[in-house]
This record gives C-alpha cells, structure tokens and sequence, in this order.
C-alpha cells in the first residue's frame, strides 16, 4: 500500500467533504491524494516549482505562493490544515507558522503534522513539542506503518 493510502486510511474521515489547506505543499501529492475526499483543497508553497502538473488539473485543488507564516488566508477559513512530510523544512518558522496554522483553522477544526522522514520526526519530536507545550496547545502525536501524526 502506498504511503498516501496508508495516511488516508488515518485521516480520510476526517477530511471527508471539508475544506482542507496544506501548507509546504512541494509538489502536492498530498493534496493530490486529499482532493478524493475534500470538498476543497488549498496549497501553499514558496513557489511551484514542484508543483505536478496534476494538481493544476484538478478542480477541487487551488495553489497560490505564499509564506506559511504569513498566511493570507481570513481567520477560521479552513476544517482541516496539513503539513505533510515538510515541518522538518520549516523549524526556523515553527512559532509562527503554529500561531498562522490555528488562526486559520475553523473552531473545531484539526492540524494535522504527518511524516515518515526522519529529518521531520526529529523536528517534531526534538522541537516541535517543546513550543507546543510552551504555547500550551494540547495535541495527540502517534507513529503508525513508520508514519508520524501529530495532530492540534
């Protein structure tokens, strides 16, 4: 099963016909993935070098450039907000882009941090956590098939 099945198979519920933002994007596979399921799907990078092509074709998924943290984006726009194996890219960020990722979610709504690479598991566990808990933001974090959720 491939790894994005495997993060469906834990989240798809969740993101059922919601309106889901990921952030770090890169080249999209997980909105990809998540257009199955969502309503909508929004993704932010730097840019879109990345980007497949793919994700320009499907209707359900909007991309824009813009900084993770500084988000464009009204408060309480989005159900369901995702960083997807690329946290360990933005730890210089991680205050910020925490504050921008919970001011753009709805009431209610779940930020999901997923990984399966290393270089993110250390970032969450070695520093993530620790701002986390400094800000007092109660989250769940478990690993399962070798991939790492942590969710606010």
């Amino acid at each position: 099963m491939k790894q994005l099945q495997k993060v469906m198979n834990e989240i798809g519920i969740s993101i059922k016909n919601n309106t889901v933002l990921e952030v770090a994007c890169g080249c999209a596979e997980f909105s990809i993935e998540a257009s199955k399921y969502a309503k909508e799907v929004f993704c932010i990078d730097l840019d879109n070098t990345r980007l497949l092509d793919e994700a320009g074709s499907i209707s359900n998924i909007k991309f824009s450039i813009m900084n993770a943290s500084n988000m464009s984006f009204e408060n309480n726009s989005f159900d369901t907000v995702v960083i997807y194996n690329a946290i360990g890219h933005l730890d210089n960020i991680f205050p910020e882009l925490i504050d921008e990722c919970i001011r753009v979610l709805k009431e209610n709504g779940i930020l999901y941090i997923i990984s399966s690479w290393k270089i993110d598991k250390l970032a969450i566990e070695e520093k993530l956590v620790k701002i986390l808990n400094e800000k007092q933001i109660k989250f769940n974090i478990f690993e399962k098939n070798g991939i790492m959720y942590l969710s606010v």
